[in-house]
């Protein structure tokens, strides 16, 4: 069973349950799927498909938790990278990974500003000015459509 299978099958099975909390917010499974699959739409608007790899930079966030699965409900390959690194780590990163988009808190543009590579850059939430907002992103995009992912496809 793959990641994607097992979010879908909780949704399903534990659609009220809670997936997910913090101090003022609780979600459910049936949510984090429907957060998910809108992520992911977003991601194939953008050209995201099978065997994209995506680099990813976030403090834990539900951000974080939607782009990472929506990355995956997508098809793509999720790169992730540590929040603490400095710019110059993070260009390595994404020019060895081949990553095609770099999604990022925030609270970490500072990094992604500095960055050199021309790699497409997305805040995931809307506190980085002057980048493009995943949020904004995800209210545009068309409908989600399924891609079929198997465990040997990676």
């Amino acid at each position: 069973m793959t990641v994607i299978e097992l979010i879908d099958k909780n949704a399903e099975l534990f659609s009220k349950e809670i997936a997910l909390c913090d101090m003022e917010t609780e979600l459910s499974f049936k949510q984090v799927k429907e957060k998910s699959e809108q992520a992911a739409a977003c991601f194939q608007a953008l050209n995201i498909g099978k065997g994209d790899p995506v680099a990813i930079m976030s403090q834990n966030t539900f951000d974080f938790v939607f782009s990472f699965f929506g990355i995956l409900k997508a098809g793509g390959i999720v790169v992730p990278v540590n929040h603490k690194l400095t710019a110059l780590e993070v260009d390595y990163i994404i020019e060895n990974s081949g990553s095609k988009l770099f999604l990022f808190d925030g609270s970490l543009a500072d990094v992604a500003g500095k960055l050199k590579g021309d790699i497409r850059k997305i805040a995931m939430d809307s506190s980085a000015s002057g980048f493009e907002s995943l949020g904004d992103a995800m209210d545009k995009a068309p409908a989600f459509f399924p891609v079929e992912v198997q465990e040997d496809d990676i």
